[in-house]
């Protein structure tokens, strides 16, 4: 099959795009089916029941910390990250060119302005080579977006490079 055509009424779309390579796949085991039915049939399936709690428990645990809190969704995540963070209006937020409109609308949510650095060609995370050349003194965090299982290569821009430099940001 060469390239998909727009959509023709009365055409199906799924086998329009059946041989088409998808970018990810959802790895979906045996005990996730079991919990995503027990939260269903529990009739808490968003903001309460025993997965939030257990979740909050556990990962407070993982990072070593008295409490975890769970929120709606990522954009709520990255929007509290950046407001506990002090990222506020004027300060710049480096993040990557490709990557979900949540990111830059978390950055946009706290005043900030989301700069866009180009993707890596083999990984498709933000390319390290590029970050630099966007870095000024209203730079206060980089937001790598570690996508589709590849972890953004981010060496360069962490710990002690960054003191070394006089830098002071955050990768978060």
């Amino acid at each position: 099959m060469g390239r998909p055509q727009l959509y023709e009424r009365g055409k199906d779309i799924n086998q329009e795009f059946a041989d088409m390579i998808p970018v990810a796949t959802p790895s979906i085991g045996e005990k996730e089916l079991e919990y995503v039915c027990d939260a269903v049939k529990s009739g808490w399936i968003s903001s309460q029941g025993k997965y939030v709690q257990q979740f909050e428990e556990q990962f407070a645990k993982y990072c070593g910390v008295r409490y975890g809190a769970s929120v709606a969704n990522g954009t709520v995540a990255l929007h509290l990250a950046l407001s506990l963070l002090g990222i506020r209006r004027n300060d710049e937020v480096i993040i990557p060119a490709l990557t979900y409109i949540s990111v830059a609308n978390a950055v946009a949510y706290t005043g900030a302005k989301p700069v866009f650095v180009d993707s890596d060609p083999y990984t498709w995370c933000i390319n390290p080579d590029k970050i630099e050349e966007k870095i000024n003194r209203n730079t206060k965090a980089i937001m790598p977006v570690h996508l589709y299982g590849h972890p953004a290569e981010m060496r360069k821009h962490t710990g002690q490079n960054i003191r070394e430099r006089r830098w002071e940001a955050l990768a978060i």
